[in-house]
């Protein structure tokens, strides 16, 4: 049994990113986000495959252009490399793999002297512990974890049936904070 990754003839439990994907488009859209770049994981991670999909489908529905860069370290670390890069795109929003990615975004532009969210916005995934004390707090997808291990819990225990749960496909919200804002002229 896996959790957020799919592999063939494996029950699984993910997060909905088709549809994180609309809503962090539609939100970005909303503000007047005509471009944004895609900071992304790891190359092997299933995830960030599935993420990166999801947003250029729906931009390419709202006529909305993606960048996407990368593969970054997902952590803060990495996020120094990724804001610099996004930067360089000229798109007015960064969207990140990840929430500590996304930190490290923050970090890193805030040292640059660019306004999040004047200048760029950005938005992470994950909504971890301190996504929202970070300065600013940070717009991120927020996926039901513990409903995730439940349900794992339960397909291992036999309580659900695994033949019927292929592939559990658990809801996403965005979760809007103040690192999303107006798109900027660009």
């Amino acid at each position: 049994m896996l959790f957020n990754r799919q592999v063939a003839g494996l029950p699984s439990v993910v997060s909905d990113s088709a549809d994180a994907g609309r809503q962090i488009i539609d939100h970005l859209t909303a503000l007047g986000h005509r471009s944004l770049t895609y900071l992304g994981g790891p190359a092997n991670a299933w995830v960030d495959g599935e993420r990166s999909r999801a947003l250029s489908k729906f931009a390419e529905r709202a006529g909305m252009k993606v960048i996407r860069r990368g593969p970054f370290a997902p952590t803060r670390d990495g996020g120094s490399a990724a804001a610099d890069i996004g930067v360089a795109s000229g798109t007015t929003a960064l969207v990140a793999f990840n929430d500590l990615l996304a930190i490290g975004v923050l970090q890193r532009l805030q040292h640059l002297g660019i306004d999040v969210p004047g200048d760029v916005s950005v938005v992470g995934f994950d909504d971890i512990f301190g996504s929202d004390f970070c300065q600013p707090p940070l717009s991120t997808v927020t996926a039901p974890v513990e409903q995730a291990g439940r349900t794992l819990i339960d397909l291992l225990l036999g309580a659900r049936d695994v033949r019927h749960a292929a592939r559990i496909v658990l809801p996403t919200v965005l979760r809007v904070r103040d690192s999303t804002g107006l798109a900027a002229n660009r």
